[in-house]
C-alpha cells in the first residue's frame, strides 16, 4: 500500500508543473507583443485538471487492483440492472423468498443492489432497516431515485461501496446478494459471500441465496466452435453465453460440478475437478457447457430459465468420441475470476 501511495503522489508536482508550463506558453505564445500575464481563470484550469487527478489516484490507492470508480461509471452497469427489472420470474422467486424470512426486526444487506429491487422487496416484507450497496456509482443513484419515487427512502439506505469496503456499524440478520452467473464464473457471487461471512452476518443470520449447485456437460457445437472464426481472421477462444439449447448438442449426460452452501463459505474457494463422462452418441467435442441451481429458501429454487443463458467453456482442440466412450475433463477456475477457467480432456 504504501509503495502505491507514494508513486501515485510522487507524479503530482510533475503533473502540475507540467498543466502550467502548457497554458503559460500556449498564453505567451499568443500574446508575444503584450506585458499580459496569464488571466487567474485559465490558471483556475490548473486547479480544476489537478482536482481531476487526484480524485484518479485517491481512487486507485482506494481500490487498488479492484476495478476503480472511474471504471464502473458507465452505462453498462445500469442498464443491465434495469433489463433485470423485465425478468418477473426471477423476481417473483425472490420476492417468496424474502417473505419467507424477513421479520419485523430483520436488520437487511442487499449486496450488489443494482436499481435496488430486492432491497425494496425486503423493506415492503416489514425489515426494520435495510441497506443496498452497490460498486456502480450510477445505479446507486438511479436506486435512491426509485426508493423517494416509491416512498421507501425513509426504509432503505444505498450506499455507493464494494462489499470488501462495506463496514457498517451492525451485522445483518439477513443477507441478499444476487450475483449470480452460470458457473458462478464471472459475477462475485463467490468472493462477496465469503466477505459476508467474515464480516457482514450475524451469527444466527441467514443468506438469501442459502446454496448454488453447478453442472457441466461436454458437448458439440460447430456454430459456438466457429464463431471465432471470420474469413481468414482467428481469434483467441474464450467462455460465451449459449444463445439457445439448439446451439449445442449434449454428448453425455449433466453431472455436478461442485455445491456451495454460502454460510459454510469462510476460505478461498477454488474448483478443481476431474469428472468421467459415458459419451452418448458419436461426434466432436468442442468444450462444456455449464448451467446452475441456486437454493433461496428449502421452498424457492431459483433456475436459469428464471432468467440466466449457459456458458459454454471452449476446449483448445476439439476431440472426436464415439458412442459409450469414457472421457474424463479436468475443469479448473476461481470463481469470480472470468479468465481463470481452463478446461482440458485427459488423454
Amino acid at each position: 500500500m504504501g509503495s502505491r501511495i507514494e508513486r501515485a503522489f510522487s507524479i503530482l508536482p510533475i503533473s502540475i508543473a507540467f498543466l502550467a508550463r502548457s497554458i503559460s506558453d500556449s498564453f505567451n505564445a499568443s500574446h508575444s507583443d503584450s506585458d499580459s500575464k496569464v488571466p487567474s481563470k485559465m490558471m483556475g484550469s490548473v486547479l480544476s485538471v489537478y482536482l481531476m487527478l487526484l480524485k484518479r489516484i485517491i481512487s486507485t490507492i482506494r481500490y487498488g487492483n479492484k476495478m476503480t470508480n472511474a471504471s464502473y461509471d458507465n452505462p453498462f452497469s445500469l442498464l443491465h440492472a434495469v433489463n433485470l427489472l423485465s425478468q418477473q420470474s426471477r423476481i417473483n422467486k425472490f420476492s417468496k423468498a424474502i417473505d419467507e424470512v424477513v421479520t419485523t426486526d430483520s436488520i437487511v444487506f442487499d449486496i450488489g443492489t443494482g436499481t435496488g429491487i430486492l432491497a425494496f422487496l425486503a423493506a415492503k416484507a416489514g425489515a426494520e432497516s435495510v441497506i443496498g450497496i452497490d460498486v456502480s456509482k450510477q445505479n446507486i443513484d438511479y436506486a435512491r431515485r426509485a426508493s423517494k419515487a416509491n416512498e421507501l427512502d425513509d426504509r432503505v439506505k444505498f450506499i455507493h461501496v464494494h462489499f470488501d469496503d462495506f463496514n457498517p456499524e451492525i451485522k445483518a440478520d439477513i443477507v441478499i446478494c444476487e450475483m449470480l452467473s452460470s458457473m458462478l464464473l464471472v459475477e462475485q457471487q463467490i468472493p462477496a459471500m465469503r466477505r459476508v461471512n467474515d464480516s457482514l452476518l450475524g451469527n444466527n443470520g441467514t443468506t438469501i441465496p442459502k446454496s448454488t449447485t453447478v453442472y457441466v456437460v461436454p458437448v458439440q457445437s460447430e456454430y459456438m466452435w466457429n464463431r471465432f472464426q471470420t474469413g481468414d481472421l482467428r481469434f483467441p477462444k474464450m467462455p460465451q453465453s449459449v444463445g439457445g439449447l439448439n446451439e449445442v448438442d449434449d454428448l453425455a449426460d449433466m453431472q455436478t460440478l461442485f455445491h456451495v452452501e454460502y454460510r459454510d463459505l469462510n476460505t478461498d474457494f477454488h474448483v478443481s475437478e476431474k469428472l468421467s463422462f459415458e459419451i452418448i452418441t458419436d461426434g466432436f467435442v468442442h468444450g462444456i457447457v455449464g448451467m446452475f441451481e441456486a437454493e433461496l429458501t428449502p421452498e424457492v429454487l431459483l433456475r436459469p430459465e428464471d432468467g440466466w443463458k449457459h456458458l459454454f467453456v471452449p476446449i483448445k482442440q476439439e476431440k472426436r468420441v464415439r458412442k459409450g466412450e469414457i472421457i474424463t475433463i479436468q475443469i479448473e477456475y476461481t470463481p469470480g475470476e472470468f479468465d481463470s477457467i481452463s478446461v482440458a480432456i485427459e488423454s
